[in-house]
């Protein structure tokens, strides 16, 4: 039986940015700057704009940390734009390097801080960490280099994510079980019994809302020994491993326990599904719900494809840049700032307040995030899942409008139920020719592409797990 989602393809892609929307040809290329040093003077202010994506709960809670710096007296005031999403900041950002008013400070997602670095756009940090003795060693190993390229930190993190299992622990005892599977082959055994079509409640809601759906699909993907491209932009989704994933979802689909849906958490909250794929950064909106709903919530890793097998979890959400174009005293300016927000108090204050991860190892490991993790063990999920944390592939985060392609194809699997393998065949054509020119500009910028490296999650020379 085939469950067709009650949802649009046109609803479920309603607010994703077009394929090269902002690519890196709209910027003006710049030479790299010298990373900068700031003389303070008694009672001087050095003024600095800062950028950024949240609004809602989030963006109170940044601006909370933007007026508690003020306040300190360091002879930096900082003044924040928030924008509605991340892609905003960025088309913006593209507007304002042409224009002459681009800010200094920027937070940007971790898919689409690379294109303004080819573009030469932004300030490498190296000599600013060195000349202010930043302590890089304590910052999360698998934030720090996701910011790093051809020898220099260009991108440090700030609210970082991955993505969890979410479920109604309340429907899972039901069902007789006490946590949700450790892989997808025996949630695929135990969903039927946890579905109820005449209630219209399903074991899963497959999330195809912008932005998540082709970072969570990720994660499955190389479950399932699978990649979407290597480190070199060679792009691998219409190979039989990615394939065996998009198969698996969509016989969630054709076999009746999951349906497509524009916005899984809300879903899971309001009690229409068992469980759902969602950032780490929208917990605290989802216990709410649950809460009003009345049941427990509950989290847990993204699973393998077979019990036993690889497992690998993409990191997600975004980091601080300067922009190169910035004067000097204002890149000093903004360096001291970003690093204060990345610092254990503060970056605790923005997990507690948020649901996104730490980025220091010392706050993972504070007494106040002991404490909180004790209280909220649903928060601790992501940060005990970091040991299998990897960087999206390149497909996904480097070629321009890469996420909303392969967002696009997985959609077509779960709302039109097209073949998954026809779906790929189409997006690895589509990848092919928005990743070109990205291969073009790396060997133009940093003289090669690499030796590509091995894939995360994928388990080398072996026979890719079958989804259906």
């Amino acid at each position: 039986m085939t469950i067709r989602s009650p949802y649009s393809r046109r609803q479920l892609l309603r607010g994703s940015l077009g394929a090269a929307a902002i690519g890196t040809a709209a910027i003006a290329a710049r030479p790299a700057v010298a990373a900068p040093s700031r003389n303070r003077q008694a009672g001087s202010s050095t003024e600095i704009s800062f950028w950024h994506g949240f609004t809602g709960a989030r963006g109170e809670t940044l601006q909370a940390l933007v007026d508690q710096y003020n306040v300190l007296e360091t002879g930096v005031q900082v003044t924040a734009l928030p924008y509605g999403t991340y892609e905003e900041v960025a088309e913006n950002l593209v507007r304002s390097l042409g224009d002459g008013t681009a800010p200094d400070l920027v937070v940007m997602s971790e898919a689409l801080w690379f294109r303004f670095y080819l573009a030469q756009a932004i300030l490498p940090l190296d000599d600013l960490i060195a000349s202010t003795g930043f302590d890089q060693g304590d910052v999360i190993p698998a934030f720090t280099a996701e910011g790093q390229r051809a020898g220099s930190t260009w991108w440090l993190p700030f609210s970082r994510s991955t993505p969890l299992v979410y479920y109604n622990r309340d429907m899972f005892r039901a069902a007789g079980l006490d946590a949700f599977p450790a892989s997808w082959s025996e949630f695929a055994e135990i969903a039927p019994g946890l579905t109820r079509t005449d209630q219209q409640i399903f074991a899963i809601a497959q999330s195809t809302i912008a932005n998540l759906v082709a970072w969570a699909f990720q994660g499955v993907t190389w479950a399932f020994g699978g990649a979407y491209s290597d480190s070199a932009v060679n792009i691998q989704i219409a190979q039989p491993g990615a394939v065996a994933a998009g198969n698996f979802y969509l016989r969630s689909i054709e076999e009746g326990w999951g349906y497509a849906s524009p916005q899984g958490n809300q879903d899971l909250g309001n009690g229409f599904a068992a469980a759902t794929i969602a950032s780490t950064g929208v917990l605290n909106d989802t216990a709410t719900l649950a809460q009003a709903t009345g049941f427990e919530l509950g989290t847990a890793f993204l699973p393998s494809a077979e019990p036993g097998g690889p497992r690998a979890v993409p990191t997600g959400g975004s980091g601080f840049f300067i922009v190169g174009s910035a004067p000097a005293e204002r890149q000093a300016a903004a360096f001291e700032f970003l690093t204060w927000c990345m610092a254990t108090e503060q970056t605790t204050f923005w997990a507690q307040n948020t649901g996104y991860m730490p980025v220091r190892t010392s706050a993972i490991e504070s007494a106040a995030m002991r404490e909180f993790f004790t209280t909220n063990p649903n928060f601790k999920t992501a940060v005990d899942q970091l040991p299998v944390a990897r960087a999206s592939d390149t497909a996904r985060t480097w070629v321009p409008g890469g996420d909303a392609i392969i967002a696009d194809g997985v959609t077509r699997i779960l709302v039109e139920n097209t073949d998954p393998q026809t779906v790929f065949d189409d997006v690895a054509a589509q990848l092919e020719t928005e990743g070109q020119p990205v291969r073009d500009q790396i060997v133009a910028l940093e003289g090669s592409l690499g030796t590509p490296a091995a894939t995360p999650g994928a388990t080398p020379a072996a026979t890719p797990v079958a989804g259906r």
